[in-house]
């Protein structure tokens, strides 16, 4: 029988969800209180599915799972301790969504091309709720089985990179409310134009309520939205740009976000309108997005000893980039962009790049272009006036980062995840001595 301090589900609701399946449970199977698709967090408590992936198969992890403890593993395999099921992948899923259509609890869904995960951040807080940290469909449908009780509230991010998976997500999370933060050219290359990255996304409105930000509102007409536009449904005012900081108004009461990006402000306020919706005492709810943490490499002020460092390392796209350019043409001293490969965006990559390589040469005095586009970034923003200079990889450009910087620079590091940009964040770290966040 398998039992859940966090969901307490009959055994005749699961095995109904996985029937379909062919579930066999071995008689040593013991109550989990939650499951995870990681065998490195597995523990006497939680459960490992044994999932497909794309590189190697979760079975290959099975007796790991197994002397971590498993209370149970859902496989195909028989093992002790085990679940059997025809397909792991498809009987976690139906069990999710069967768990989150039975349990009564409130899901806020939150998507878009940048910025989601600052969204669904700052949301949590002004709702005072929990948050997954993993956006794809199997991460999202543990957090579901482990972390989802009945009739409370959770935001859930939830990331695409093609066509038909935002249906997928919304059948298996079924939100109450969907939000999209921005529309944008990430993953062009799979979606192929920026109509479909909107209507993929889009698919999170239907037959739902819905809240968008303002800078994509014309794409989604009649949904309600918010903004320091005046047309936004939920319009913030009184917006007070500073280097270290971002006030506006709401409501009638003063907001403070110690963070300088004009987007992390607009997140904050899309979390307040939200916490208005749910009629929260929205200066309770104001309290707690002014102290929200900005997840790692998402938009991070550091000031060091030497250098001020903007880290935004975490993935680009021409959006967030953009936006990040915006925070550093605020900030004092010398402005240094270090920008990686933004990945997955077709044949327009080189274009794409060089419009970032114009705007960042207009901005900073040096811009350090890394990875397969460098060229492309560090050529436009040589045509804007700036110094310029090329890595072909991350790990190069941090070997030699300190002989391009100088005390009170301030340094921006930005690009997709896979360029690994996080050595270079590293480096400067390193030469900035102790951090000051």
């Amino acid at each position: 029988m398998i039992e859940s301090n966090l969901n307490p589900l009959e055994p005749r609701d699961w095995i109904s969800a996985l029937e379909a399946f062919g579930v066999v449970v071995q008689i040593d199977a013991r109550a989990a209180t939650a499951i995870t698709w990681d065998s490195r967090k597995v523990n006497e408590f939680t459960a490992f599915a044994a999932l497909s992936g794309e590189a190697e198969h979760g079975n290959n992890y099975v007796q790991a799972a197994l002397e971590a403890g498993a209370p149970f593993v859902l496989t195909d395999l028989d093992v002790p301790r085990a679940v059997r099921v025809s397909n792991a992948t498809a009987a976690l899923r139906a069990w999710a969504q069967a768990w989150r259509l039975e349990c009564g609890a409130t899901i806020i869904g939150v998507t878009g091309s940048a910025g989601k995960t600052t969204m669904r951040s700052y949301v949590a807080a002004a709702l005072g709720c929990q948050s997954n940290v993993y956006n794809t469909l199997n991460a999202i449908a543990c957090y579901l089985l482990s972390s989802v009780t009945p009739n409370a509230r959770h935001v859930l991010e939830l990331g695409i990179d093609r066509v038909g998976e935002m249906d997928e997500l919304v059948n298996l999370t079924a939100p109450d409310l969907g939000v999209i933060t921005s529309v944008g050219a990430a993953h062009l290359e799979f979606f192929g134009s920026l109509e479909q990255i909107a209507f993929e996304k889009g698919r999170i409105l239907v037959g739902r309520k819905g809240l968008v930000s303002s800078s994509c509102a014309h794409l989604y007409l009649g949904i309600p939205s918010y903004g320091f536009e005046a047309e936004a449904t939920f319009q913030g005012t009184d917006l007070k740009l500073k280097a270290s900081s971002v006030g506006f108004a709401f409501q009638g009461l003063n907001v403070v976000i110690p963070n300088p990006s004009e987007k992390v402000a607009e997140a904050a306020l899309g979390a307040l309108a939200i916490a208005k919706d749910f009629k929260l005492e929205l200066s309770d709810a104001i309290t707690r997005v002014q102290n929200v943490e900005v997840p790692g490499a998402r938009m991070r002020i550091e000031q060091g000893l030497q250098f001020k460092l903007i880290d935004d390392s975490y993935n680009a796209n021409p959006l967030s980039v953009n936006a990040s350019l915006d925070t550093l043409k605020r900030q004092p001293g010398r402005k240094v962009a270090i920008l990686g490969d933004m990945r997955e965006l077709g044949e327009t990559s080189p274009e794409l790049h060089a419009q970032i390589g114009a705007r960042a040469g207009s901005i900073a005095k040096l811009v350090i272009g890394v990875g397969l586009y460098a060229d492309d970034i560090a050529d436009a923003a040589r045509g804007s006036g700036a110094l310029s200079k090329t890595y072909p990889n991350a790990g190069v450009a941090a070997l030699e980062i300190e002989t391009h910087l100088k005390p009170g620079d301030t340094v921006l590091v930005k690009g997709s995840l896979s360029v690994k940009m996080k050595l270079i964040v590293d480096a400067i770290r390193t030469l900035n001595g102790e951090v000051q966040e």
